[in-house]
């Protein structure tokens, strides 16, 4: 144990002038007097007086704190020649209160002191030389300081300052035993302190075994003399039950005591227990006034905690002007949450501008002094980067660790996700896994929403989509908008658990109703698309209006497809172009290829084949593959561009190979017809035989090559039974053909009621080209021959699709 538990003491009565001529007794008396009575001596001369009023007025004892006029008082002393005022004097420029910092100040003037051989003067040079802060440290030096001030007058403090020396071993052998003889000794000649400092030394056992009986012998005998360290020691111990039973009315007592006698720590206790409401009344106000005490003594944290107050409005109006003041002053003490607070200021421009490398400054001291908040707030600005900063992952992860490891629970998040990503440190399932269960256990939703996702995605661990639900679950009970809209996502689409349309509605309401945005997105889209429910545009409209005002583009989307269709809305080409418009400049390749269709046609646009080509290749370099057979089609028909039939088949091809089955269609097309590519006959069937084995289309598909001819001789013998199945399948285009050879007998002997039949068949299925044949046909047919087509439509039902080939070879 080093003796800076002894400082705790010593700092009670003085910052820094710690003990003054008259003896400590004779001052206290001086200091226990009316002010009115103190002024009256001072004004008729007695320097005792006028230094304990200065002290009174620093100090607030009898009065509220006015720095100014302590100074004044002290600066009066000095100009009259009086030692103790400019020992006094010096302790305002050590520790700043009223006037700026200056250490070259404090030396010259306890300098001064002690050329007119006062031993304070001598005593606070000891000080400095030991602590190094005014002066670089020397203990030997401190300790002919001391030496010097107790040869003076026999002064007790000079040998509580040796026994410090002693204590810590600072400039000498470490001797325990004789440092507590010479506190004994400061003690017995009437030295307050010195009953503190002995109490520390039994407390801590700092001379062999603890005996809290002693220690608390010395506080009582100390706080009876009027040491406000020990008076506070006593109020705290009782408010904590530290070796007593709680009594939280006599611990305030105590601590009040302190407090009215000037000692900064007490004073900023009473504010938090005003704040608080422990042992009294919670008053914010209380609480403002007592800390805005101990900070204008220069206490840190009580500056801080009046920063605080200030920032959020309590028991005074907010201030960000005044709350960055006295952030800042505690900040520059070296208060680590002070310093963190200041950089938050910073970092969102609070008041002030945003500025990121301020911000990094204040977080970087007091990280250093382990804050987990700062090093968390610090790994933040490397993860993002910003203004005036790069961003660096891999020093965010170090930060992050350090924080992490400290215990801060957020950080064991970000580290766990780091090391399920990969990001800023190799990827590392296992310990990803440790960090973010280690915070779940804490009861943390984030960190159990991660590993939801790790157990969704098998990132880092096998996939388990009952544990990912699980996970998921326990982070949506405690609140987590993400977990309930991943819920909702997993089963939407039914991966990796099967797929549940109602309960994806439940967990997305959920979402939207936490605050999650993207949930309305999805619950419309459920509307739209009836997945699960009926079909409801006018549901399905607001919900995508609400993630399109946001900014969300496939919102955007939808809600220009709903204009477009009149879906749920007035059909509004304009309105329905404005916000795929929106979208496509976000990226959407689906709302880029709307766009382009709608520039080529004209459609709530002004025509312009030119920006209709652009906007299809922007989606169509995204891989969206109707993008790229619009391309395809544009350049193999020379619409908009230049005809290019090369073009043309490298487009298909691409879509084609991004798994397009219509691409791959037209691809086998142009291999029959030798159209952009050199004619593969072989190729193409053999592409069309493929197809025609995984659905009705490819059997239409194929059996309008042989129908019509495409590469190869027209054979209704070969299109017949391909188009028949595709036609028995419910393939409407199929059907139409079908038809058509039944009517113009390709084939097959003329039969318009099997015609009729499979053209309305088709019409049904919105197919134009039947429903036009329909009111053809029907000019030539009787009543009966119409009534018994519409019969045998009406009885048809749909082949499901087998992977066999038909007669084709």
């Amino acid at each position: 144990m080093t003796c800076a538990i002894a400082l705790i003491a010593a700092s009670a009565y003085a910052t820094p002038s710690m003990h003054k001529a008259p003896t400590y007794a004779e001052m206290q008396a001086y200091r226990a007097r009316p002010l009115k009575e103190l002024q009256a001596l001072a004004d008729g001369g007695d320097n005792v007086a006028a230094d304990a009023l200065g002290l009174a007025y620093r100090d607030g004892i009898g009065v509220e704190i006015d720095l100014d006029r302590a100074r004044a008082i002290f600066e009066k002393g000095v100009a009259a020649g009086d030692p103790e005022a400019m020992t006094d004097l010096a302790g305002l420029y050590y520790a700043g209160l009223g006037v700026p910092v200056d250490y070259a100040k404090f030396i010259a003037l306890n300098q001064q002191a002690a050329d007119l051989g006062y031993s304070d003067g001598y005593l606070n040079l000891g000080d400095a030389y030991r602590d190094g802060k005014a002066v670089p440290r020397d203990y030997a030096k401190a300790m002919a300081m001391y030496k010097k001030a107790h040869s003076l007058n026999g002064s007790p403090y000079a040998l509580s300052g040796l026994a410090r020396l002693y204590m810590d071993g600072s400039g000498v052998t470490a001797d325990a035993a004789h440092a507590t003889t010479l506190y004994q000794q400061a003690a017995d000649a009437g030295f307050a302190p010195a009953h503190t400092d002995m109490a520390i030394v039994y407390e801590y056992g700092l001379t062999g075994q603890k005996d809290m009986k002693r220690a608390r012998a010395e506080y009582e005998t100390a706080a009876a003399m009027g040491e406000p360290y020990a008076m506070y020691w006593l109020g705290k111990a009782a408010m904590d039950g530290r070796d007593v039973a709680v009594d939280q009315a006599k611990g305030i007592d105590w601590v009040r005591k302190a407090a009215d006698r000037g000692f900064a720590e007490a004073r900023n206790a009473l504010g938090d227990a005003y704040f608080s409401g422990y042992g009294v009344k919670e008053d914010q106000a209380e609480a403002f006034l007592w800390y805005h005490r101990a900070a204008l003594q220069g206490f840190a944290e009580a500056q801080r905690n009046l920063g605080l107050m200030y920032a959020g409005g309590l028991g005074v109006k907010q201030d960000a002007a005044q709350a960055l003041v006295w952030l800042k002053r505690g900040a520059e003490q070296g208060d680590a949450i002070a310093q963190n607070r200041v950089g938050l200021i910073y970092h969102n421009g609070s008041g002030v501008a945003a500025d990121l490398p301020e911000a990094m400054k204040w977080y970087s001291l007091a990280a250093d002094q382990g804050n987990g908040d700062a090093q968390y707030n610090l790994a933040l600005i490397y993860e993002e980067g910003g203004k005036g900063v790069t961003s660096d992952l891999a020093k965010a992860y170090t930060l992050y660790r350090k924080a992490a490891d400290g215990g801060d629970v957020a950080a064991q998040v970000r580290v766990g996700n780091m090391l399920m990503d990969g990001d800023g440190v190799k990827a590392d399932g296992k310990q990803a896994q440790t960090y973010l269960l280690n915070a779940a256990k804490q009861g943390n939703a984030t960190a159990e929403n991660s590993l939801g996702y790790m157990y969704q995605t098998g990132q880092g661990v096998a996939a388990d989509g009952a544990k990912a639900v699980d996970w998921y679950e326990k982070a949506a009970a405690h609140g987590n908008a993400t977990a309930m809209y991943n819920l909702g996502y997993i089963y939407f689409y039914g991966a990796p658990v099967a797929r549940d349309y109602t309960k994806a509605k439940t967990w997305f309401e959920k979402a939207a109703a936490a605050g999650q945005d993207d949930a309305n997105y999805y619950l419309g889209l459920i509307y739209y698309e009836g997945d699960g429910v009926e079909v409801n545009y006018a549901k399905a409209f607001p919900l995508f209006m609400k993630g399109a005002e946001r900014g969300d583009s496939w919102s955007q989307h939808y809600v220009g497809q709903s204009y477009l269709n009149g879906d749920g809305v007035t059909k509004d080409d304009k309105a329905g172009f404005e916000w795929e418009q929106k979208s496509a400049q976000q990226g959407n390749s689906w709302a880029q290829n709307q766009l382009g269709y709608m520039y080529r046609h004209g459609q709530g646009v002004e025509k312009d084949d030119a920006k209709g080509v652009d906007w299809y290749r922007k989606a169509a370099d995204q891989g969206l593959t109707d993008a790229q057979e619009n391309i395809a089609y544009l350049y193999l028909n020379g619409e908009g561009v230049e005809k290019n039939e090369a073009e043309g088949f490298k487009w298909y091809r691409r879509a084609a190979d991004a798994g397009a089955e219509s691409a791959l269609t037209q691809v086998a097309i142009l291999y029959l017809s030798g159209r952009g590519t050199k004619q593969d006959i072989p190729a193409g069937l053999d592409i069309l035989k493929r197809q025609s084995e995984k659905s009705a289309d490819g059997l239409a598909t194929l059996g309008l090559v042989y129908l019509n001819g495409v590469g190869v001789d027209i054979d209704f013998a070969q299109a017949l039974p391909l188009l028949s199945r595709a036609a028995a399948e419910g393939d409407a285009y199929g059907q139409y053909k079908l038809g058509t050879m039944y009517e113009y007998a390709m084939g097959v002997r003329q039969d318009r009621v099997t015609a009729l039949k499979w053209y309305l068949l088709a019409a049904a299925q919105k197919d134009e080209d039947a429903a036009a044949a329909v009111k053809a046909i029907k000019k030539d047919m009787s009543l009966f021959d119409v009534s018994k087509a519409q019969g045998l439509a009406k009885t048809f039902a749909v082949t499901p699709h087998q992977n066999k080939l038909a007669a084709a070879s």
